[in-house]
């Protein structure tokens, strides 16, 4: 597996060059916060379009799923030759600089990680698909790696900060005195639709997180030449204003990892959340125990009869 491009960028340049568009105040807020620390921006980021992968026919049963009944965290990991990725609930608009007071797990995200603003506004001047892939499902992912996180936004669970005073804006924000550095997966979800998922919707669901998760099995490699481990951090992809179905995005995935081989962290939100998927991976080992191909274990989820439109917060 090859990327379809790769360019490099230094960060220093692209964010003096394209600064974050803010279409709020309280995003400017976050950035201006995040941005009057030091050291100032720095290093490289490496941005990869990775191409549709093959796959195996049949369920692997190779990965490990942790679920963290938690909103959307960035942990240090002590592990030695251990490479981890954060997934961007993407639509075709990457890294948007949208309103943080939107409980959204990719525009806190691009608020944490104020060059993935700066790297939207480049490729946007460069008049490049933001998103590979041309169909409304993109089967083409993004790798970014180095990324730093200069803020950690706090959002209980359920509540908004559209209200937020100054004040409490800031109280949500702290501020990292040492940036720590973030590997970003940039998958595309499924835009809504309506009534009963299709057979034909779910196997273009799981081909777009193979590819995905196998783009990141195979950047880590670059990354570390004795990777032992890739891990993926994730959540309800697809489950927040696309409306997809929690537990079958779950099972999706579990699946995905397991074919390609990499592990995940699955972050829930809250425990309702953790419920839905432990739900969706104790379903899915059910369905898989039989060691069914994986078109047999499409045909069990359609049978299933999932809905769009019960969502959750991400």
């Amino acid at each position: 597996m090859k990327p379809l491009k790769r360019e490099v960028f230094d960060v220093g340049q692209l964010m003096s060059q394209f600064p974050p568009v803010c279409e709020s105040l309280r995003q400017r807020f976050v950035f201006e916060l995040a941005g009057a620390i030091s050291p100032a921006p720095g290093g490289q980021l490496h941005v990869a379009r990775w191409s549709e992968a093959g796959h195996q026919e049949d369920v692997v049963g190779a990965s490990t799923f942790r679920v963290e009944p938690r909103p959307f965290a960035y942990p240090k990991s002590a592990i030695e030759h251990e490479v981890h990725w954060h997934v961007s609930f993407a639509d075709p608009q990457l890294a948007q600089t949208g309103d943080p007071s939107i409980v959204e797990q990719d525009a806190l995200q691009t608020a944490e990680h104020p060059a993935l603003g700066s790297l939207h506004e480049a490729l946007a001047a460069q008049r490049q698909p933001l998103q590979a892939g041309t169909s409304a499902l993109a089967t083409s992912p993004i790798t970014i790696t180095g990324v730093e996180r200069r803020c950690a936004i706090t959002c209980p669970p359920g509540h908004l900060l559209s209200q937020a005073s100054a004040r409490e804006l800031r109280s949500a924000t702290r501020i990292l005195t040492s940036p720590t550095a973030s590997n970003i997966l940039a998958m595309g979800a499924l835009p809504q639709r309506f009534g009963r998922y299709r057979l034909s919707e779910i196997p273009a669901i799981l081909k777009v997180a193979m590819t995905s998760f196998n783009a990141a099995r195979v950047e880590s490699r670059r990354l570390d030449a004795a990777v032992s481990r890739t891990v993926i951090h994730t959540g309800f992809w697809g489950c927040g204003i696309f409306r997809g179905n929690c537990m079958l995005m779950t099972i999706l995935q579990a699946l995905a990892a397991d074919n390609v081989g990499v592990d995940l962290v699955f972050w829930a939100f809250d425990k309702a959340g953790a419920r839905i998927a432990r739900a969706g991976l104790t379903h899915y080992k059910s369905l898989a125990s039989g060691r069914v191909s994986i078109p047999e274990l499409m045909a069990e989820l359609e049978a299933d009869g999932y809905g769009w439109g019960f969502a959750e917060a991400n």
